[in-house]
């Protein structure tokens, strides 16, 4: 996306299609506008325009439902240049517009790779723009060295630090192991505006994955103070920490990480090589003090009947529950029949998806979970084992 303007929303269901001209008449004229429908975290639809009296449309995707919240959305963005910034010098002829716009609300920088001096350029910019909500710092530190990364990062946290409207961030596809973990964990214990944090695939580990977690619940305690202080602060709503191989040694930690922060909405731990042991921990000692819990995603772990008998146990405790993703986790047969038992109970009415493929499942537990998606409990239901739609 260039440099301009944006216009975002959230997907609603259940309504009329939602035209372009509806989304941008009467808006921004001879500008190049480029449409964000959002359904957080990830862009469900996107669509460009030129926006002018002809009403030219670049290019557009269909979007079946309706949109909510359709704000302006003052983006600043060096998205796939590619760029290899090294000096400061390096980072100020692309910054020019940053530097002139006192109303960038949102700061792509995506798939660049930022050296040491460069990024110290760039914060002393980022912390004077007191209207930025979202970052996306994203692959910024590509052929990098264990050297670079540390001061590099912690240049730009502590800019970001200074920024009292932001309240989320995007550090996928850094490599953030436990070597160049330390800068994240001032940020993170300390930022309280914080709402939607997305660290995915950064080869975290089991012990800089622990540190992370234990910042999350330090910063739900500063939030905590903080409202005590009669200030406004929003909970911690998404954590993305997918890809990570944060593993059963760092559930303890991720689980006071939850319990701490337990009005978080969306969590997607996916692909962390975490077995059955962590599993239950964090399902225990964690995600079952969630209540406020719509997505849960903890595909491509290890659950077993032991972690299937945790998720029975604590999935009443998620009434507000849209989303649940156990698929290629080994959920077993008897963890299948456990999961349909305990779905039983009619505590998860709003719940709309229920992945559970690949996980060895026999004819018994499917039965099972048939016979329970076809009943007054699931009544939402509409996605059963990722694949089969239920009419």
């Amino acid at each position: 996306m260039s440099n301009g303007l944006a216009f975002r929303g959230q997907l609603r269901r259940g309504e009329s299609l939602l035209g372009t001209k509806e989304v941008l008449e009467g808006k921004q004229h001879k500008h190049r506008c480029d449409c964000l429908f959002q359904q957080f975290p990830s862009v469900a639809k996107h669509a460009a325009f030129l926006c002018s009296s002809a009403y030219r449309t670049l290019s557009f995707l269909t979007l079946p439902p309706n949109f909510y919240n359709i704000v302006m959305v003052n983006t600043f963005s060096l998205e796939g240049k590619a760029l290899k910034l090294d000096s400061a010098a390096d980072m100020d002829k692309h910054i020019a517009e940053l530097k002139a716009n006192n109303d960038v609300e949102e700061v792509i920088l995506v798939g660049n790779t930022l050296g040491v001096d460069a990024c110290e350029a760039l914060a002393k910019v980022l912390e004077t723009k007191k209207k930025i909500k979202v970052v996306n710092f994203a692959d910024i530190f590509t052929a990098r060295t264990y050297d670079e990364i540390p001061p590099a990062v912690t240049h730009l946290l502590t800019a970001l630090l200074a920024l009292p409207e932001l309240h989320t961030v995007n550090l996928s596809d850094n490599a953030f192991g436990v070597r160049t973990v330390a800068p994240l964990q001032p940020f993170l214990s300390q930022h309280v505006p914080l709402q939607h944090l997305i660290l995915n695939n950064n080869g975290l580990g089991p012990a800089a994955g622990t540190l992370v977690a234990e910042a999350l619940t330090t910063l739900a305690g500063k939030k905590e103070q903080a409202r005590k202080d009669g200030k406004t602060v929003p909970d911690l709503e998404t954590v993305i920490c997918g890809r990570n191989r944060l593993e059963a040694d760092s559930m303890e930690a991720w689980g006071h990480a939850y319990s701490a922060n337990n009005k978080v909405k969306t969590i997607r731990m996916t692909q962390n090589g975490i077995r059955k042991e962590g599993i239950s921990t964090l399902l225990q000692n964690g995600l079952s003090k969630c209540t406020a819990l719509e997505v849960i995603d903890l595909q491509d772990n290890t659950f077993t009947a032991m972690g299937g008998r945790a998720l029975a146990d604590v999935i009443a405790n998620w009434s507000v529950i849209k989303e649940i993703g156990v698929g290629d986790c080994l959920l077993s047969a008897r963890g299948a029949v456990m999961l349909a038992d305990a779905l039983k109970s009619g505590k998860n009415k709003t719940l709309q998806t229920l992945r559970l493929q690949y996980n060895e499942i026999d004819a018994k537990g499917i039965a099972a979970l048939c016979k329970v998606a076809q009943t007054d409990a699931l009544p939402a239901l509409q996605h059963l084992m990722g694949k089969t739609e239920l009419k």
